[in-house]
């Protein structure tokens, strides 16, 4: 990682006059490739983000609005400097464990139902994203390219059909968009949602289907996530749903890999169908590292994976079954 930007310093030292910069080291962080670093104060640590403004998707105005928003309601850590100009903010780091094996357990189930709940329920989000046209943007862009996954192009006359279907029992809350299992830490006490940059007023259940895409993958844990989060016994609508939202999700994170993949240069050749693990095989490979981050992962594998999942879930029953009750 490059070596603390000057919008970098001048932030610590704004926020933590008495915080030498020496200390500040870089932290591994997520998927976004996003640079992060720590420091220590006395007995105290910080995080310090610095938002790249000219990626896709990447504005520190919304992102640093729904990011405090969320710390005021004590689903982020807090937040002690935010400044949009920069680029950069700071907030309390988090002593997460490596395993995430707590996220599949019944408390773990059910903490993290709870708090998307609490940030569901919470103030509202400027809107942001709009999933289905993300997909078609960058779906176009990935076979102009010639880079986009067989499966995506073999099913996208369906897409519009689930994302219509969706959108007619959509409701409108304040979501965070991303939660894959590195942007939830628990510290032991309590867990906390962390990287706001997709953030923004949507469907609920598109984070509870993220959330069944990269940590929940079994039938069990989804319909443990929903009771818990309704808290109540689903009705067969809502697992409809939550069925449906879990495609669209596989979707566009099938599409965002690869693509993110073209906006950096990076070209690989595409993988025969026979090379492509199941998603929960894919998973298994991946092990943690003592700051709670996986091996690296290949943009274009990973979408791949995803493609292969979301051509596994067309072909399932459920779908059809889904697509009929909704």
């Amino acid at each position: 990682m490059r070596p603390p930007s000057p919008a970098v310093q001048a932030a610590v030292r704004a926020a933590f006059p008495s915080a030498s910069l020496d200390s500040l080291a870089p932290l591994a962080g997520g998927l976004s490739g996003t640079p992060l670093y720590s420091f220590a104060v006395g007995d105290r640590r910080y995080v310090v983000r610095h938002v790249d403004r000219t990626r896709p998707f990447d504005d520190p105005v919304r992102q640093f609005a729904c990011m405090t928003l969320a710390a005021e309601r004590g689903v982020a850590p807090a937040v002690h400097h935010a400044d949009p100009d920069s680029g950069v903010c700071i907030t309390d780091y988090v002593a997460a464990a490596p395993d995430r094996a707590w996220l599949r357990t019944p408390d773990g189930v059910a903490r993290v139902a709870r708090l998307i709940r609490r940030l569901h329920d919470g103030p509202p989000f400027d809107p942001f994203i709009a999933v289905p046209h993300a997909i078609g943007t960058m779906l176009d862009e990935l076979a102009a390219a010639d880079a986009a996954p067989a499966p995506l192009l073999a099913l996208r006359a369906a897409l519009p059909d689930i994302a219509a279907t969706l959108a007619r029992h959509a409701t409108q809350a304040p979501c965070h968009y991303d939660l894959n299992p590195g942007n939830l830490l628990c510290d032991g006490d309590r867990v906390w949602l962390v990287d706001w940059e997709l953030a923004g007023a949507g469907d609920p259940f598109h984070d509870l289907g993220t959330l069944s895409v990269f940590g929940l993958l079994t039938p069990e844990h989804r319909e443990r996530l929903l009771d818990a989060y309704l808290d109540r016994t689903p009705t067969a609508a809502e697992r409809a749903r939550l069925h449906l939202a879990r495609l669209q999700a596989l979707v566009f994170y099938a599409a965002i890999f690869p693509h993110q993949a073209l906006g950096r240069g990076h070209r690989a050749a595409l993988p025969a169908a026979a090379e492509v693990p199941t998603l929960a095989a894919f998973y298994a490979t991946l092990r943690p590292t003592a700051a709670g981050s996986t091996s690296p992962l290949d943009p274009v594998h990973m979408g791949h994976v995803m493609a292969y999942e979301v051509a596994r879930a067309w072909a399932d029953p459920q779908t059809a079954a889904a697509l009929a009750r909704l």
